[in-house]
C-alpha cells in the first residue's frame, strides 16, 4: 500500500476546503518510509504512523491557521509489487471522505448599557470571542482606543473614506494574557475574564481623556504536546464601540 494524506484549502478561503489546489501533506511508501510534501517543517512537527493493519494516523503538532483545510487519505494498491517505482501504475486507488480542520477566532465588543455615562462614571466594555478549533486553547485579549474622529471625514484621492486605523494609531489600554496575567496602563483600569469566551474591561472614575472608539483584539494560543503554549497566528479584530462622556450638571444660583 502507498498511503498519502492530501489537503485542500486554507484559512484564507471563504469556505474552508472549497478553494485552492490539493497538495500532499505526507506519504508512507509500501516499504514504510515516510516523506513530507511541500511544507518540510512538518517533518519535525508531525507524524504519519501505521497504527494497526489497515489503519494509518496523521498528526500535526502546534497547529496554525495555515493547517486549516479539508484532509483526506488516498490509498493506492500495488498488487504483486513490493517496491513499485514512481512510474508504476497502481492496481487500485481509493480516496476517503474529506475531514474539515479549521482554526479561527471571532471577537465582538459591546458597551454595557446603563444610565447615561458621565465623567466620573465607570465604563464597562465586554469582548465576546468565538474560537473554532480542536485541542486546548487560550485567548489573549487586548483592548485598544482610537480618538473619536472629527466631523469631517478624511477621504483619499479617489473619494473613498480612509480606514480609521490608517489615519490614527490606536492606544493600547489593557491586555489579558493567555496565561491570565493582566497588563494595564492606568491605575483606574481593571480587566478580567467573565466566562470561557467573555472578557471585561472597566475604566473607573472616567475622565474626558477616556472618550474614544474602543475595540478588542483576540489572539489564539494553542498547547503543544509537551504542555507549552504557542501563538497559533489566528487573530480577530472586533467592531469599534463609541464611548462619549457627558458633563455632570451643577447647581446654578442667581442672586
Amino acid at each position: 500500500l502507498l498511503v498519502q494524506w492530501m489537503k485542500r484549502g486554507s484559512v484564507s478561503s471563504d469556505v474552508v476546503g472549497t478553494r485552492g489546489v490539493e497538495v500532499e501533506v505526507a506519504r508512507m511508501s509500501p516499504d514504510g518510509i515516510v516523506s513530507w510534501g511541500d511544507d518540510l517543517s512538518r517533518a519535525s512537527g508531525g507524524s504519519l504512523e501505521k497504527v494497526s493493519e489497515g489503519k494509518y494516523s496523521l498528526k500535526l503538532f502546534s497547529a496554525r491557521p495555515a493547517d486549516s483545510g479539508v484532509y483526506r487519505c488516498v490509498v493506492s494498491v500495488y498488487a504483486g509489487r513490493k517496491n513499485p517505482s514512481p512510474s508504476t501504475p497502481a492496481t487500485l486507488t481509493q480516496r476517503s471522505e474529506g475531514v474539515a480542520v479549521n482554526l479561527k477566532t471571532k471577537a465582538v465588543a459591546r458597551l454595557s448599557r446603563g444610565p447615561l455615562l458621565k465623567r466620573g462614571s465607570t465604563i464597562t466594555l465586554i469582548c465576546n470571542t468565538t474560537v473554532t478549533t480542536t485541542g486546548p486553547v487560550q485567548v489573549q485579549v487586548q483592548w485598544l482606543r482610537w480618538p473619536i474622529p472629527e466631523p469631517v471625514i478624511t477621504r483619499n484621492s479617489g473619494g473613498v473614506p480612509l480606514d480609521l486605523e490608517a489615519v490614527t494609531q490606536p492606544k493600547p489600554i489593557a491586555t489579558l494574557m493567555y496565561n491570565g496575567v493582566a497588563n494595564i496602563n492606568h491605575s483606574e483600569i481593571s480587566i478580567d475574564r467573565l466566562s470561557a469566551n467573555s472578557y471585561r474591561l472597566r475604566i473607573h472614575m472616567a475622565t474626558e481623556e477616556d472618550q474614544g472608539l474602543y475595540g478588542c483584539h483576540a489572539e489564539v494560543w494553542g498547547q503543544d504536546p509537551h504542555g507549552g503554549w504557542y501563538d497559533t497566528g489566528a487573530r480577530s479584530v472586533s467592531n469599534l464601540v463609541t464611548v462619549y462622556l457627558y458633563a455632570r450638571g451643577k447647581s446654578l444660583i442667581l442672586s
